[in-house]
């Protein structure tokens, strides 16, 4: 006599009900199915298509980066012509009319009437440097400015 302990019967029903719709449902459930594998296959030859699309897009671009670059420092070059030029002109110009007298020695103190002062000595490298950064990043702010005004003209116009 088999063993019935471990046999359980509340599994005999559910499986059968399920082949029955299985076997019934044939002609409503192989169309979706292929729907489904190939939406699967098509999906993969889609992205491997999109990726050589990518690939071939990345590849023109990396030959025609010597163009984008030269075309870019034109530009540049063009816009430093119309917001920073003007400004070197300028200072130059200043400088050229400020009196250039020797400066006097650093260590020696002069007499100005009865007491001694002394020169103070042209700042360190590091102070200098940080001028000349300051003045860059006044530049650029500057240009900044000016771009960002000419655009907002630009659109306020269009609109």
């Amino acid at each position: 006599m088999p063993n019935l302990k471990n046999f359980q019967f509340g599994l005999i029903v559910p499986a059968t009900c399920v082949l029955l719709l299985l076997h019934f449902g044939q002609d409503f459930l192989k169309p979706i199915v292929i729907a489904g594998v190939l939406s699967l296959v098509l999906a993969a030859a889609c992205v491997a298509w999109i990726s050589a699309v990518l690939a071939i897009q990345l590849v023109a671009v990396a030959g025609d980066l010597p163009q984008y670059t030269a075309a870019i420092s034109g530009k540049v070059d063009a816009i430093r012509e119309f917001t920073v030029r003007p400004f070197e002109r300028i200072e130059s110009e200043l400088k050229g009319m400020l009196p250039q007298n020797a400066p006097p020695d650093a260590t020696a103190p002069r007499r100005q009437g009865s007491r001694a002062t002394v020169v103070v000595p042209p700042p360190a490298p590091t102070v200098q440097a940080l001028s000349a950064a300051a003045q860059g990043v006044s530049r650029f702010f500057l240009s900044q400015s000016i771009v960002n005004a000419i655009f907002g003209t630009v659109v306020g116009v269009g609109l």
